[in-house]
């Protein structure tokens, strides 16, 4: 998605001379690219992620480096590489102390640097890393949507230093409104920052309208951990995911595994407003989920409420959802009638007619596990 500041500046110290005044330890920030700015003005072009040049050759008169800095950090630029000299001699400690309260990497080069080289240089890093994120990604898509070509495809993986016996682990999350560009980059902006130390060993990207991460030689406790604080930095910017974590496979051969449990483990997030649930946490629908074949879950479901299904659509009806808290209930006609607010006999009549609808009995052990058994279906599905 993207390449750490820290990597792209890691021979800048004798190439170009480069020096860190500020903010060394946000150097994890991700780099999209390089731009070169000598007005303040000019920032209102800026989309988010760009490692900032300036000479100060356009600078008004007064300390206008202090808000042209913040501008930056508004912009939410990855960083600022300030070429001194003739224009901008130093930088005042003023700029400085707000760049470190505000985790904003500010560097500095000499005026014989020339910033042409250094620009191509970091342009071309960025390139190069977007190509190996790519072809990695295309392949491990492959390895998680077929088994066509499988041998080539780990063969790519193993070219950018991973192993086929690795594990691997498939993480789903979707947001609402994802649809959305705008909410679409920021949920993956703020992934990228809980995952910024780690990024080389997560790939990221989006596949059936679900933001995948794969993660490569972690923990299941170390997955759950950066899963939970990615959940919580959304939910602090006003952004809720639901999040479906899939089996840590122990090699690359089973990741289609990993992502087709990932993905029914999200739609059971959302279907049940989790913020995540983790395949191997979860009670008996884990057997639900791992059913390699879902026409057979479809079909199970509609031969059991696709009937009340259909009647509720024709008369407007809410039968499914009255069936699904008595078997939730486990059969108490006097708490559901307590909760509703209304006498037994109503919901006994309800009760009755949806007998006649499914043409089931609901009262034994076993109706009650045939239903249970398709409400679980729901859950998991679309």
């Amino acid at each position: 998605m993207a390449i750490h500041l820290q990597k792209l500046c890691q021979n800048s110290d004798y190439l170009y001379g480069m020096r860190i005044l500020a903010g060394e330890q946000s150097m994890n920030k991700n780099v999209q690219w390089v731009h070169t700015i000598e007005d303040i003005e000019a920032s209102s072009f800026l989309r988010g992620g760009e490692l900032i040049f300036t000479t100060g050759i356009a600078k008004r008169e007064g300390n206008w480096l202090t808000p042209f800095v913040k501008n930056l950090v508004e912009k939410e630029a990855a960083g600022l590489v300030i070429n001194v000299g003739p224009y901008i001699d130093n930088v005042p400690m003023e700029v400085l102390e707000y760049a470190n309260e505000k985790h904003f990497p500010i560097l500095e080069v000499p005026w014989k640097t020339k910033l042409v080289d250094m620009t191509r240089d970091f342009c071309n890093q960025i390139i190069k890393d977007e190509q190996r994120e790519e072809q990695l990604t295309t392949a491990l898509k492959k390895l998680m949507e077929t088994s066509y070509d499988m041998e080539n495809q780990v063969e790519v993986v193993e070219k950018y230093g991973f192993h086929r016996d690795d594990t691997y682990c498939v993480v789903g999350i979707r947001a609402a409104r994802m649809d959305e560009e705008h909410v679409l980059v920021f949920v993956i902006n703020k992934i990228q920052e809980v995952t910024a130390d780690s990024l080389e060993n997560i790939n990221i990207f989006i596949q059936n309208q679900m933001i995948c991460m794969v993660f490569i030689g972690y923990t299941n406790e170390k997955i759950e951990f950066i899963i939970d604080n990615i959940v919580k930095m959304c939910h602090n910017n006003n952004s809720d995911v639901h999040v479906g974590i899939g089996p840590n496979v122990n090699n690359i051969y089973l990741l289609a595994r990993s992502y087709y449990r990932a993905m029914r483990v999200m739609i059971l997030s959302a279907n049940t407003s989790s913020t995540y649930l983790v395949f191997d946490k979860l009670d008996s629908r884990k057997i639900l989920i791992s059913v390699d074949e879902p026409r057979i879950l479809r079909e199970y479901y509609r031969d059991t409420l696709g009937n009340l299904e259909d009647y509720d659509k024709e008369h407007k009806t809410s039968y499914v959802e009255l069936l699904q808290r008595y078997i939730a209930c486990d059969g108490s006609i006097q708490k559901i009638a307590e909760e509703e607010k209304v006498h037994r006999n109503t919901i006994n009549y309800q009760l009755n007619k949806i007998k006649k609808i499914i043409e089931s009995e609901i009262s034994t052990l076993d109706d009650k596990f045939r239903l249970m058994l398709a409400f679980r279906i729901k859950e998991i599905s679309q």
